[in-house]
């Protein structure tokens, strides 16, 4: 089981996922995201915030989300996304505007995959139109001959 080096399981699971399994949350994640979480803390040498909600925040369906999050729960529809499947986040860097997180993700992801051979190197963005405060990021295969993907939710 693939554990973060500069992440708390509390920041990448929602409250329920964690009171259920705690550190056990863990299995859940794809080790691709883990690795391109520490990666990105690293490379930008800030603070990377996906959930909050363990200090009294706001933010608390940012990363693994379960059927019970009101995100997931409120559909009327089918609903799978790269949130609930261990293989997406929502985040922000500290005093990075997230318009330049992604200019950067696209200027720098290679090194990324360059660095973590044993990945596919695909990656999908969610637009900033779609998300204009934060940055999505999510390791779905999407075939494309890019290694980038920008997507709408």
């Amino acid at each position: 089981m693939k554990k973060a080096v500069y992440f708390d399981i509390t920041e990448l699971v929602c409250k329920d996922v964690f009171e259920r399994d705690g550190e056990k949350s863990w299995r859940y994640f794809r080790p691709v995201l883990i690795d391109f979480l520490d990666w990105i803390r690293a490379e930008w040498e800030r603070p990377v915030y996906v959930n909050n909600w363990k200090w009294g925040g706001a933010y608390d369906e940012r990363g693994l989300r379960c059927n019970l999050c009101p995100l997931v729960s409120n559909k009327n529809r089918l609903y799978v996304s790269a949130h609930m499947l261990g293989a997406g986040v929502d985040f922000n860097i500290e005093g990075a505007n997230p318009h330049d997180v992604r200019v950067w993700l696209n200027d720098n992801i290679c090194n990324f995959f360059s660095k973590f051979k044993k990945y596919a190197p695909r990656i999908r963005i969610e637009s900033g139109v779609f998300a204009p405060s934060w940055v999505h990021v999510d390791f779905y295969d999407h075939n494309e001959p890019e290694i980038i993907q920008y997507i709408k939710p």
